[in-house]
């Protein structure tokens, strides 16, 4: 006795900015042979909880001033691009800036990862 399996492809996407509230995806198949087929419109609701905050200047040659809303963030993180970690800060409760040195780091670009109440966020910035 033979079983016939048929394998679905899986396919992904992220959308790393969506809105709060609705949001609308136009799905559209594209074969290998460049067939594309329109499957349509989806709907998916996120309720997020909105995140203000601000890094600045950016780029910098030096100093990055980080604000955020009080009360959401336990940590900020700075590492380069490959992931090493070069600072940690704690942040209390009620603080709601950071002041980050980069001076002591080359020229290029790091992320900056804020991370708390079972959230974590990472933001690009260029040091000059």
């Amino acid at each position: 006795m033979y079983r016939r399996m048929i394998i679905a492809p899986l396919y992904t996407y992220t959308d790393y900015s969506p809105l709060k509230g609705t949001n609308y995806y136009k799905l559209v198949q594209t074969d290998n042979d460049g067939k594309t087929t329109d499957l349509g419109v989806r709907m998916v609701t996120f309720n997020l909880q909105l995140s203000i905050l601000n890094l600045y200047p950016n780029p910098t040659t030096d100093v990055v001033i980080t604000t955020f809303a009080t009360g959401i963030y336990t940590q900020l993180e700075i590492t380069d691009v490959t992931g090493k970690t070069l600072q940690r800060m704690a942040i209390s409760i009620t603080e709601n800036s950071k002041t980050v040195s980069l001076g002591r780091y080359p020229a290029g670009m790091y992320l900056i990862k804020l991370k708390g109440n079972g959230q974590a966020e990472r933001y690009k910035i260029i040091k000059k």
